[in-house]
């Protein structure tokens, strides 16, 4: 009888250890995991681009915030916002976009539009034609203080590029006005005012390639 209780206390004292062996086992797994997550969200930190030598420098204050629109399979598409004191940023008010980061999940590297903050986003939207590939169109204007020498005030821009962030082309260039765009089939209609001239440029939506630039009218201001 001894014995048997001998062996049922040598047994509790190897049940004992083996379950804080494997509650130590669990925590050191535990903090592994965490450690995996804090430096693989380390190398997804992406670095907000400077301000090139081509424009002024600015020092602005910047927030990250996510839009409605996505890739293909699904990654997210971020807005950057100038945090201005004197600006508004509530939902359906105007916003002072700056640049849009292209989110990459995995190893690959997260992709900006754009190389600086010189321009404002004033509109962006998705175009959809018959191939079914959506386009993400934008309109932009010089930030206040980066302007160039020659450039009109308050001049238009206008890109395109996929919703992967890839294949960025640059449309039209300090425009004084955007009438109107429409996608017919698989191609982009913009009219639009430079000057004294109203013009229709069309683009094919297949490689961004202009297809025609003419005058529609003139306006005499004289």
């Amino acid at each position: 009888m001894e014995r048997f209780f001998l062996y049922v206390k040598r047994f509790n004292t190897i049940v004992i250890a083996a379950g804080l062996l494997g509650i130590l086992g669990l925590v050191i797994w535990g903090g592994a995991q965490a450690g995996r997550e804090m430096f693989r969200s380390e190398k997804k930190t992406v670095d907000v681009p400077r301000v090139g030598e081509e424009v002024k420098e600015v020092k602005e204050t910047f927030i990250l915030r996510p839009t409605d629109f996505a890739s293909r399979d699904g990654a997210p598409v971020f807005k950057l916002i100038s945090k201005g004191d004197d600006r508004s940023y509530e939902e359906g008010r105007r916003t002072y976009v700056r640049n849009l980061l292209f989110f990459r999940e995995g190893q690959e590297k997260s992709k900006w539009l754009f190389p600086n903050q010189s321009q404002v986003l004033d509109h962006f939207e998705t175009l959809k034609w018959d191939a079914g590939e959506e386009i993400l169109y934008l309109e932009t204007e010089p930030a206040k203080g980066n302007e160039k020498s020659d450039s009109k005030q308050g001049s238009l821009s206008v890109y395109l590029v996929r919703m992967n962030g890839e294949g960025l082309a640059n449309v039209l260039s300090e425009v004084e006005m955007i009438l109107r765009h429409r996608v017919v089939k698989d191609q982009l209609e913009i009219i639009y005012q430079s000057s004294e001239a109203v013009r229709l440029a069309k683009y094919t939506l297949k490689n961004f390639q202009k297809l025609s630039d003419i005058e529609v009218a003139r306006i005499d201001s004289k």
